[in-house]
């Protein structure tokens, strides 16, 4: 006697609205989601040399060369400064304005999303995939940075929604819009973030060609004899003078040390894994990644050019990074647009389900409730000062988990509660950051000293100091250059790193605490020895304590000021 075995419920059917709606409901989610938190938050890691190098260049008048405390800053092409310079001379040099390139840049890369979508498979679909990235962890982190992924992200899915209309087959007529519109977006990504761009675009190309599809390109269509010239006369309007005016360092810091020897030599000095970026991405992803074999039944069941092409675009991008040597999560976000492009189309997968797809979302989907659960634990033991910060985490995580919830079981009134929740979330988040960013103190304390007078700093030498005083900072210095600030008769301000609490040992030691173990007092590193042996006469001294995200530490710091 035969057996059927049980049917799985059927993926919840999306409710179809107007394109009109959609891109009203997108735009209200993105920057709900975006801004809360954004005024708050501080300008920490990378965010201070962008910032800053905008304010710096305007100060000089200069719009080819960026400077970051009185020097060259060389890492990437200007266009995110062209951006923050009109964002500075409308509203002022604040946060926000800072990050309104990114966040502005996000919102288009999440619209773009959407009518990709919709082009090449129905509204309904772009929606559920524009809506998926606008709600994923990695993008409610960087799409609010200010620093140059976003438009360069901006410009390579825009550059590769074009080439899907130009080469792939279709019955409707091409036009020139396409081929201006493919080649402006190649020129936007490389005046974002360097030669990405161009690199994700070909291996792309090949893959899509000689692995995926396998089936002779139109390449004439592209019109290279045409586009090639344009793409390079137009980068070469800045880059010409660039090459110029810094002697051609611009090509040996930012092609040669940030493209080609972080593709050598790790930056972060930690070892290759070959599957970090498929690790990561669970939580880069997050919530979405739980449906993952639901989107691996999209590619099974609805194989086309198109669906090539989007995997086309993952395989190119984690290829590319996964050989890179330099590895950081955010490094694979130019995969994300295709990816929920894939995952969009689950909502088509009718009428049951293999019950492993089932499986695969539950397990995931229980480590996302489980994370959150083990912050809140955390939070109980967590000093004061901290304690905020992991409330934010809380409601992060556990708004992203409701989110998946309301998608399974068709709760659609609820989406809008739980948007709110994450943006609680991140409210938490900067704000706590805020009152425990140290260069926000210390800041405070150079505000009443003279422009003029030397500031000089030695173990705590993040970039957001020069951002926050708006000073020359003689950052990294010695211990003797450090007694030789001191020995300066006028005015000035001097800083040294007294203790320094990494996040490694402090995890560990909550842990033990949580269940119980009988814990040492937790110390860090102890330089106080070697401040006890300065000479500061005449200096008034202050301590500031705070958490330093770019070590991702915390740290107590002496500062002398005169």
């Amino acid at each position: 006697m035969n057996t059927v075995a049980p049917e799985r419920p059927a993926l919840p059917k999306v409710p179809e609205f107007t394109p009109r709606i959609h891109l009203i409901i997108l735009t209200l989610t993105t920057l709900v989601l975006l801004m809360s938190g954004s005024f708050q938050l501080p300008i920490t890691m990378d965010e201070p040399r962008f910032s800053q190098a905008t304010r710096e260049m305007m100060e000089r008048h200069e719009w080819i060369i960026p400077y970051f405390n009185g020097e060259f800053r060389l890492d990437k092409p200007p266009f995110i400064y062209w951006t923050m310079m009109a964002f500075y001379s409308l509203f002022g040099t604040h946060e926000i304005c800072a990050r309104l390139p990114g966040i502005l840049s996000t919102l288009l890369l999440i619209l773009a999303t959407y009518q990709i979508g919709r082009r090449f498979f129905t509204p309904t679909i772009g929606f559920c995939a524009a809506f998926g990235l606008a709600t994923c962890l990695q993008i409610l982190i960087h799409g609010r940075l200010a620093v140059a992924d976003m438009p360069m992200i901006l410009g390579l899915t825009i550059s590769q929604a074009m080439l899907m209309v130009i080469i792939l087959p279709r019955e409707e007529k091409r036009s020139w819009t396409d081929f201006w519109l493919f080649y402006l977006a190649q020129v936007l990504g490389f005046l974002a973030k360097g030669p990405v761009v161009q690199i994700i675009t070909l291996l792309t190309l090949l893959i899509f060609r000689f692995a995926l599809w396998r089936k002779p390109l139109p390449w004439k269509r592209l019109r290279l004899e045409l586009g090639i010239p344009l793409m390079l006369g137009l980068i070469g309007i800045w880059g010409i003078p660039a090459l110029i005016q810094t002697h051609g360092q611009w090509w040996n810091t930012g092609i040669g040390e940030n493209v080609l020897n972080r593709g050598i030599e790790p930056f972060n000095g930690r070892s290759h894994f070959i599957l970090y970026y498929f690790l990561t991405s669970i939580f880069s992803l997050c919530p979405w990644f739980a449906l993952v074999g639901y989107g691996w039944l999209v590619l099974r069941q609805n194989w086309n050019a198109t669906n090539a092409f989007l995997g086309s675009w993952i395989l190119a991008t984690y290829l590319l990074f996964t050989l890179y040597a330099t590895q950081l999560p955010h490094y694979v976000m130019p995969a994300f647009p295709a990816f929920f492009l894939l995952l969009g189309q689950i909502v088509t997968l009718r009428p049951k389900q293999p019950a492993w797809a089932s499986h695969v979302r539950l397990g995931i989907g229980s480590l996302y409730l489980i994370l959150a659960l083990l912050i809140l634990t955390l939070s109980l033991v967590i000093g004061e000062q901290l304690r905020p910060l992991f409330w934010g985490l809380m409601l992060l995580f556990l708004g992203l988990f409701a989110l998946l919830q309301a998608f399974q079981r068709e709760w659609w009134r609820l989406i809008v509660l739980e948007i709110l929740i994450i943006a609680s979330g991140w409210f938490f988040i900067g704000s706590t950051l805020q009152k425990l960013a140290p260069s926000i103190s210390i800041a405070q304390i150079a505000s009443s000293l003279p422009a003029e007078a030397p500031c000089t700093a030695r173990g705590f030498s993040e970039a957001s100091l020069v951002f926050y005083t708006d000073r020359h900072w003689q950052l990294d210095q010695s211990f003797p250059a450090l007694q030789q600030a001191l020995n300066h008769t006028g005015p000035g301000l001097v800083i040294e790193l007294e203790e320094e609490l990494s996040i490694g040992p402090s995890f560990r030691w909550l842990i033990q605490k949580m269940v119980h173990q009988p814990v040492a007092p937790l110390h860090g590193k102890d330089y106080s020895d070697e401040i006890s042996q300065l000479s500061a006469e005449g200096w008034k001294t202050q301590e500031v304590t705070g958490l330093n995200l770019g070590r991702s530490s915390w740290v107590r710091l002496k500062v002398y000021s005169r």
